[in-house]
């Protein structure tokens, strides 16, 4: 029966004396999220990954207290922000990716000539042009496929790198 009153004190010091760190980690994370998401709701979810970490901690691995509950205290602030938007992880992160993609495009099409000189411009440096762009886009390309993309594509009997190098040595 004592053990378990020390392993409760021990527990419930551990979050007193850790309440001023979640609300710094609070604000720090709060200052990359948008205005309208409250800090003191941050605050909340991040004492719930506190009393997580309380719980769970265990000082024999030797890992310092602090940094056991950073990854609890944020993982329970983050996941609490996910569930306040409107989008799962999986959409948020193919969202990201496309406007990753989109990012690309509009920086080179700013930087490309005037209509004039693109007109100009012959076939084969119109070719390079649109090749470079497509190759900036494979990686975002390769990144968004889902896994069941990426074993129907297997499934066809040639890999995605394939498809593209052959793509590639048709445009050369």
């Amino acid at each position: 029966m004592s053990a378990l009153l020390h392993v409760t004190h021990n527990r419930d010091l551990l979050i007193e004396q850790h309440r001023s760190y979640v609300r710094a980690l609070a604000i720090d994370i709060a200052k990359t999220l948008p205005r309208h998401i409250d800090l003191e709701e941050l605050v909340a979810y991040g004492n719930l990954g506190l009393i997580e970490a309380a719980e769970r901690y265990d000082p024999r691995y030797r890992a310092s207290f602090k940094t056991f509950a950073w990854y609890r205290i944020r993982g329970a602030i983050f996941d609490a922000v996910r569930q306040m938007g409107p989008f799962s992880r999986a959409s948020h992160s193919n969202l990201r990716r496309a406007a990753y993609a989109n990012d690309i495009l509009q920086t080179m099409a700013e930087g490309e000539l005037s209509p004039d000189a693109v007109s100009a411009q012959s076939v084969p440096d119109k070719a390079k042009q649109t090749q470079a762009a497509i190759d900036s886009l494979i990686p975002v390309y390769l990144l968004s496929l889902d896994s069941g993309e990426v074993e129907r594509v297997a499934g066809r009997g040639q890999s995605a790198g394939r498809r593209v190098a052959g793509r590639r040595s048709a445009l050369d």
